[in-house]
């Protein structure tokens, strides 16, 4: 068994007994094909492990920012590898850093990680199992931080003005109350579809 192979041997809680993945899937990074025909155990395994996949892979990809960084500093946001934004890639790396391998939770969703990633590292066992425990989504458990003045609310951002809104919100209130000034409001209009 390959290095990679012993990786995707993890234990799926919800089932009994240890599979190893590649003996029941042939995966060749494009495709998926199922090497034998599975029992019903043999597939929830194989789906949850391409589930555990899907859903850690903000963490691994953290892991490994952390790792190129050390080796190649600012660099390594470089590497031409991933479809993802630096910006992105900066975010999982700092999640990753924050969240101690042993703290992270298999039964619970990256954005759950992040939500604790940025309060004091004292409490996130504490909130994420909490999180686990009362079922909580997300964003209850960002209420849940507000609440307990650990997190400030999201800044709602401002709406920006379209070009031409204030001319068409002028137009719309001259046509709601008419003043009976016909030459302004055509010339607003005029300035209007310029505008645009």
């Amino acid at each position: 068994m390959t290095e990679q192979q012993a990786e995707y041997q993890v234990a799926v809680p919800d089932i009994g007994e240890e599979y190893n993945f590649h003996d029941l899937v042939q995966h060749d990074g494009l495709s998926l094909k199922l090497k034998k025909q599975l029992t019903w155990e043999e597939a929830t395994y194989a789906g949850n492990v391409l589930r555990f996949m899907h859903e850690q892979v903000q963490f691994a990809i953290g892991d490994f920012m952390i790792a190129c960084a050390e080796l190649f500093g600012e660099k390594a946001y470089q590497l031409p590898i991933f479809n993802y934004s630096e910006s992105r890639l900066r975010t999982w790396k700092q999640i990753a850093e924050r969240i101690r391998p042993e703290g992270r939770r298999e039964d619970l969703e990256f954005s759950y990680h992040e939500e604790v990633a940025y309060i004091d590292p004292i409490y996130h066992d504490e909130w994420l199992d909490r999180a686990k425990a009362e079922k909580w989504t997300v964003k209850e458990l960002h209420e849940e931080l507000i609440r307990a003045g650990l997190k400030e609310p999201r800044k709602q951002k401002e709406p920006k003005e379209c070009p031409g809104c204030q001319t068409y919100r002028a137009i719309l209130t001259e046509l709601a109350n008419p003043s009976g000034d016909l030459d302004w409001v055509v010339g607003l209009a005029s300035r209007a579809l310029a505008e645009v």
